[in-house]
């Protein structure tokens, strides 16, 4: 990294070979077992943070959602509790107002001392790793795929490539579905895949995410000075810039060989979908539903398939090379 002073270490346009200084995640995420556990560690970091920049300068949101009414279709994974400290710091009277940030920590407080994040429901293998002590970070046991049945030097190995992939941003869609035929279960879990791929899909830096049912990319288009991309979106018809992402669903040509099929922005593709899945939603509460009704299709009418049916490949491939 070349020598950046400290008020231009979070300035985008210097140094853009070492922009991944830049990320911070948006929340932090922890998994307790006991509401003992639980009471402590938030008032030790109440009080660290009243500490340090003062009880008038902190404000707390807390939220609670019991465990009947979290995301989790089919299993609750336990209670959900989460806390927003706003600090209001860097306060001159009468010269500066000062600037506010937040520090977001969501706890899950689990039904079982055996249960760990990601509760079987893995969305992309980046994802997999949890922190058990000061420095002791692993691919989870509770993964819901097959890494939970391997063996301690594959995990190692896999760890180790896993690692390598999240430095250069690439990573693996994993999410799946369990075995059912009921239309509303199989709806909700699209409903979570696409926002899962939506979230990812609108990181500040890029990822490369393979093994997904549809491609994100960023358009590039060569271009004359002032000359308009000719790429437009299929949904809301207008163009798609240069270094503007864009989504698109694979689809099969006349040879039976898999091409990329036409382009839409990321936004309007995720709000037509996640419209087709409110409007199957009603339709199913109102009528009887059979399972082939409920599948999602594209705005050219292919169709989605959010279920990953092919992980142990994936996990076969970080074994071989």
């Amino acid at each position: 990294m070349n020598k950046i002073t400290g008020k231009d270490f979070w300035n985008e346009k210097i140094d853009k070979d070492t922009l991944l200084r830049t990320l911070i995640p948006n929340d932090i995420d922890v998994c307790v077992y006991s509401e003992s556990d639980l009471d402590n560690m938030i008032t030790k970091i109440t009080s660290i943070i009243n500490q340090r920049f003062g009880v008038t300068n902190v404000k707390i949101d807390n939220t609670f959602i019991p465990k009947e009414a979290n995301d989790y279709i089919d299993r609750p994974c336990g209670s959900f509790y989460s806390y927003d400290f706003k600090i209001l710091f860097g306060v001159i009277p009468y010269i500066s107002d000062g600037v506010e940030f937040n520090i977001k920590i969501d706890v899950v407080l689990s039904n079982s001392k055996y249960l760990m994040p990601p509760f079987k429901k893995l969305d992309f293998i980046c994802n997999g790793f949890v922190m058990t002590g000061h420095e002791i970070i692993n691919l989870s046991s509770c993964t819901g795929t097959g890494i939970d049945n391997l063996s301690f030097v594959e995990k190692k190995e896999i760890e180790f490539k896993v690692i390598r992939d999240i430095i250069n941003l690439r990573t693996n869609y994993c999410m799946k579905f369990p075995n059912t035929s009921e239309p509303y279960m199989i709806l909700k879990y699209n409903e979570q895949a696409c926002k899962r791929i939506e979230k990812m899909a609108g990181k500040k830096i890029m990822w490369n995410i393979r093994n997904m049912p549809v491609i994100i990319e960023k358009h590039k288009e060569p271009q004359k000075k002032g000359e308009e991309s000719k790429e437009l979106c299929c949904i809301c018809c207008d163009t798609i810039k240069n270094n503007e992402k864009k989504i698109a669903v694979p689809v099969f040509d006349s040879n039976n060989k898999v091409m990329c099929g036409s382009y839409f922005h990321t936004d309007c593709f995720f709000k037509y979908l996640n419209s087709q899945i409110r409007n199957k939603i009603s339709e199913i509460a109102d009528t009887e539903s059979n399972v082939g009704s409920v599948f999602l299709r594209c705005p050219l009418r292919n169709s989605i398939d959010f279920n990953c049916k092919n992980f142990s490949e994936i996990i076969k491939g970080y074994l071989k090379n």
